[in-house]
C-alpha cells in the first residue's frame, strides 16, 4: 500500500465491525423524480451492516410521487433518522443539490453521496467506515469502492473498470475515475471542502472531491471489490461504461468542448485557491494556466507524463483534446473574473 501523497488500493476491510461502530455517517441523497426505484434504494440503507447513519435528503422540484415516498419512509422505517434540507431556491440541478446538502448537513465522522436509483450492498458502509478509520481524523481521506452495473430490473450486466494507474492529483485533472455514488469520505475533507466550493463554476460534485482530495496530496482509498449496483435507465442523470474502450468511444461522440469546458471550470476553481495548495500542485496549476499555445501545450505534456489518462485510447482522445484546444486557453482566466 503506497503513501498519502499518492494512491492506497484497500481489499475488503478485515477491521471487526464493532471497532467502527460508533462512527456515524451521513447519508447525502438528492431526489428528483425518482419514484420508479427510490424504495429500493432507501430499504437498502435499511440493511446496512454499519447501523450508525442519518439521511440527509432534499428534493430538486420532483412532479412524481417522489415526496411520498420519501415522507412515507420518513415517518416509518426510517423514523428518526432522516432530515430534509430545503432551499430557497427550488430546482438546483443534481451537482448544487449534493453541495447544499453537504453543507446543510450536521457534523458526523463521515458522508456518503447517494443516488437515488441504485441500491447498496449490505456491506457497503461498513467496509467505507473500515477503510477511512485507519486514517488519522485531521487528515483529508476519501473512499470509493467498485460497482456492478445492472439493467433497470438489477440484472448485472458488467463491472467498473479495475483501476490499475496510481491516483494523482495530475490525473485526476484528465479525468474522474470515482463515481459519487461509491465515495464516502470523512469530516475533514467535508469541511475542507465547503472552503473551496464555487457553484458558479464547478461541474461534477464527485469529480471535484477527488480533484480536492488530490490536489492536498491526500489519502485515497479505493476498494476495487462492488460494494453496489449502479442501475442504468433511460432517466440516469450521467451513465457508466464498464472498459476503458467504452468510455472512449463515448468521450468521442460527445466531442472535446464538453469536457474542455468541465476541465476548464475545474482548473479555474483550483487555480483561484492556489495559495492554500502544496507547492508542487501549485506550481503545477501556474505551469497548466500558462500553457496557451500549441506548442506550449505539447511542451507541457512531454515534461508531465503523469498527466493522462487510464486507458491507452481515452488518454491519446485526451492529449488530442488538450493540444486542438489551445485556442480556449483564456477562458481559465475568464472564469477567475
Amino acid at each position: 500500500m503506497t503513501n498519502a501523497k499518492s494512491f492506497q488500493r484497500t481489499e475488503t476491510p478485515s477491521v471487526t465491525h464493532q471497532k467502527h461502530a460508533a462512527s456515524s455517517v451521513a447519508i447525502l441523497l438528492s431526489i428528483y423524480n425518482g419514484s420508479a426505484f427510490l424504495a429500493e434504494q432507501l430499504s437498502s440503507y435499511l440493511h446496512q451492516t454499519h447501523t450508525n447513519w442519518h439521511l440527509y435528503w432534499r428534493d430538486d422540484g420532483s412532479s412524481d410521487n417522489s415526496l411520498e415516498i420519501i415522507r412515507y419512509f420518513a415517518q416509518t422505517d426510517g423514523l428518526g433518522r432522516c432530515s430534509e434540507i430545503t432551499t430557497e431556491e427550488p430546482r438546483l440541478g443534481v451537482q448544487r443539490s449534493f453541495f447544499s446538502l453537504m453543507a446543510n448537513a450536521a457534523t458526523h465522522d463521515y458522508y456518503a453521496f447517494s443516488d437515488q436509483d441504485d441500491v447498496w450492498l449490505p456491506d457497503k458502509l461498513e467496509r467505507a467506515v473500515a477503510a477511512l478509520g485507519a486514517t488519522h481524523s485531521e487528515q483529508n481521506a476519501l473512499y470509493f469502492s467498485g460497482y456492478y452495473m445492472t439493467d433497470q430490473s438489477l440484472k448485472i450486466t458488467g463491472k467498473s473498470s479495475f483501476i490499475q494507474k496510481e491516483i494523482n492529483f495530475q490525473n485526476t485533472l484528465t479525468q474522474n475515475v470515482a463515481s459519487g455514488m461509491s465515495m464516502v469520505f470523512n469530516k475533514k475533507l467535508r469541511n475542507t471542502s465547503l472552503n473551496f466550493i464555487n457553484t458558479s463554476t464547478l461541474i461534477y460534485h464527485d469529480w471535484w472531491m477527488m480533484l480536492l482530495t488530490t490536489s492536498f496530496n491526500s489519502t485515497i482509498r479505493y476498494d476495487p471489490v462492488p460494494a453496489l449496483l449502479y442501475r442504468q435507465h433511460q432517466s440516469n442523470s450521467v451513465g457508466a461504461q464498464s472498459s476503458f474502450i467504452q468510455r472512449s468511444f463515448k468521450a468521442l461522440t460527445r466531442g472535446p468542448f464538453a469536457f474542455l469546458n468541465m476541465f476548464e471550470a475545474n482548473a479555474a476553481n483550483l487555480y483561484s485557491h492556489a495559495q492554500q495548495l502544496p507547492s508542487e500542485n501549485r506550481f503545477f496549476l501556474e505551469e497548466l494556466i500558462n500553457a496557451k499555445s500549441f506548442f506550449e501545450r505539447f511542451i507541457f505534456l512531454t515534461r508531465h507524463p503523469k498527466f493522462r489518462r487510464q486507458g491507452r485510447l481515452e488518454n491519446i482522445t485526451f492529449k488530442l483534446w488538450f493540444l486542438l484546444g489551445s485556442f480556449r486557453k483564456e477562458q481559465y482566466k475568464k472564469d477567475l473574473l
